[in-house]
């Protein structure tokens, strides 16, 4: 592509007025113009700036043993981090340097532009004008009364929204902690018996899970959330199913190598050759579904839940069309779902630790302790759902979670229990 620089004596494309000679050249700053008429900006790199590239440059020579070209990414974070992220490093970074609030403000209203002594001479008219606009704003919303921080980093929607996934978000944290407890209970007994061994092996995955679904929300990929909801649901599908028929647990432990002996398939079923026995196919998800479901609650939850997770745990136009945008190409950190994924993280937690409460292993206390983190969860999705459900799109699958919790008996099952 070929460009031509602006002549001397040509206005300056900064807008303040004065020839380009007299006014950003000897700055330092160039202006050009391409072979399609369009001006560009070449402004001189901080050495800090340039010494980062030249460290990007090395990193791609290393990984692919050859200089970087036309198209290459070098700077790969924008694979990474989203938005968001990016503002909460500034506001980081902003606090530690005691930048003054209307400066913050400036920064976000601008997306990005901050003036210093460093770089005025280095903006254009059109920058410098935008900068102080955000700044006599800043002092104008001040002084009706109005936090101008806060106001530009809140979301559209009611601060009640916000305040409730907070606390959902942290109800769910806290069912790690509790998660990483009871295993913590169970390590020296967990061998004795098929079915609480079992148990024991689900719940020590979840933990994992657990701590992917809360460090998933905290750097904003709302959409990946669903792989990892969709293994807690049918980690509960496998609890309950247990419970309901502990003869379940031992085909899924002959079938995945967990069970003593030695085994050989026989039709559909497994057999065991000592013995003769044969070890049926275990269930499939939807049949888990249906067991002791009279009312039809969990079934109906299941096909919907299904439907929506499948939508984002397989290729699909909905995934293209959320990560990739005409003019801003591939971004597949963009925040977005973050209503629906929440929800669903919350519902999923909410019956996973009603249905752990039930395991007859647990000492009463911890029973107890996962009963009131499942009926925490499930009146902070109730308050949640009254925001939400009156939206078309998310008005069924509101309504879907919430006869699923309301169904949810707190009481069953809790005899039997270790004190």
């Amino acid at each position: 592509m070929t460009k031509r620089e602006f002549d001397l004596k040509e206005p300056c494309p900064c807008d303040r007025g004065d020839l380009y000679g007299d006014c950003c050249l000897p700055n330092d700053v160039r202006f050009f113009r391409d072979e399609n008429g369009d001006i560009i900006k070449q402004v001189p790199m901080h050495e800090d700036v340039h010494d980062a590239l030249e460290k990007q440059m090395s990193k791609f020579v290393n990984i692919f043993g050859r200089e970087p070209g036309p198209g290459d990414r070098l700077l790969y974070e924008q694979y990474l981090y989203s938005k968001e992220n990016h503002l909460n490093m500034f506001l980081e970074a902003a606090k530690k340097a005691d930048l003054s609030q209307d400066l913050i403000y400036a920064y976000i209203k601008t997306d990005g532009l901050i003036v210093s002594e460093n770089n005025i001479d280095k903006l254009s008219k059109g920058d410098l004008d935008e900068h102080n606009n955000a700044i006599d704003e800043y002092y104008a919303l001040l002084e009706s009364g109005v936090d101008p921080i806060e106001l530009v980093l809140g979301s559209n929607q009611p601060i009640e929204i916000d305040n409730l996934i907070v606390s959902l978000e942290e109800a769910c944290f806290w069912t790690i902690v509790h998660l990483g407890s009871l295993i913590e209970d169970k390590y020296l007994d967990a061998y004795k018996e098929v079915p609480s061994f079992y148990q024991f092996l689900i719940i020590s995955r979840l933990i994992e899970v657990e701590r992917s679904i809360f460090w998933v929300f905290e750097h904003q990929y709302s959409d990946t959330v669903f792989f990892s909801v969709r293994f807690l649901y049918e980690s509960f599908l496998r609890l309950r199913g247990i419970r309901i028929k502990p003869e379940v647990a031992e085909s899924y432990m002959a079938r995945t190598g967990l069970a003593s002996g030695i085994y050989k398939r026989s039709g559909k079923n497994l057999k065991e050759v000592a013995t003769g026995k044969a070890i049926p196919t275990p269930p499939s998800n939807r049949e888990l579904s249906q067991l002791n479901d009279e009312e039809g609650f969990l079934s109906n939850f299941h096909t919907i839940f299904y439907d929506y997770a499948s939508t984002w745990s397989h290729p699909s136009f909905d995934i293209l069309s959320s990560s990739f945008k005409e003019n801003e190409g591939f971004r597949p950190h963009r925040s977005r779902n973050r209503f629906e994924g929440i929800m669903w993280a919350g519902v999923i937690n909410s019956i996973l630790s009603n249905e752990i409460s039930k395991i007859d292993w647990l000492t009463q206390q911890r029973a107890d302790d996962f009963l009131r983190l499942s009926l925490r969860i499930k009146r902070i999705l109730i308050e949640l759902a009254e925001f939400g459900i009156d939206q078309e799109e998310y008005g069924e699958l509101i309504k879907s979670m919430l006869r699923l919790l309301k169904s949810m008996d707190p009481n069953d099952n809790q005899k039997n229990r270790k004190t």
